[in-house]
């Protein structure tokens, strides 16, 4: 076989796992919409199963303390990012709108909206230079996140997870340089 022969069976298997690699991100992000679509399939089934619970079913008299009263827009964090999703609501008889547990679940998730509000956040970053840099975008980002939080559960063994952590925080990354305020 020749030189030039090789370089050609060279540059076409470069070119087939280029291919390939290309066909394998689009697979990724496919199936990553098709479980987020999924998921709210599924959170739309739990809200209206939750909102039946508390009025009866749809176009059924009952005689329940709250009733059917359309749909707002709201934003769930899901799968890393924050997705738009219509929200039921519910009004007691004497017209005050009632929460879905449902939905306070899923909307209070401080993991998943922390993890977005950083992708968004850090995601204008365009070059990171130093370890000093991370920890302001970090703390940024996490700060903006806050913003957001209105209640979490478990909120009572937070304290206990601080101390956790700052007891561990030599053990996993050496010596911690950030005092963070109780």
């Amino acid at each position: 076989m020749k030189k030039t022969d090789k370089k050609r069976v060279g540059i076409q298997e470069a070119r087939a796992l280029a291919r390939i690699a290309g066909v394998a991100a689009t697979v990724r992000e496919g199936l990553h919409e098709l479980v987020v679509r999924s998921g709210l399939g599924v959170v739309a089934a739990m809200l209206e199963a939750g909102r039946e619970t508390l009025c009866g079913r749809r176009y059924e008299h009952s005689e329940h303390e709250a009733h059917r009263a359309g749909h707002v827009a709201g934003e769930l964090a899901m799968g890393g990012r924050r997705v738009q999703m219509e929200r039921p609501r519910v009004r007691s008889v004497s017209g005050r709108e009632l929460q879905l547990p449902t939905w306070e679940e899923f909307a209070t998730n401080p993991i998943e909206n922390l993890n977005s509000l950083t992708r968004r956040t850090c995601g204008c970053v365009k070059r990171w230079r130093n370890g000093e840099m991370i920890l302001r975008w970090m703390t940024a980002a996490t700060s903006e996140a806050t913003n957001g939080f209105r209640r979490l559960k478990g909120h009572a063994g937070m304290p206990l997870l601080i101390a956790w952590l700052r007891r561990h925080d030599a053990a996993i990354d050496g010596t911690s340089k950030v005092n963070v305020a109780a």
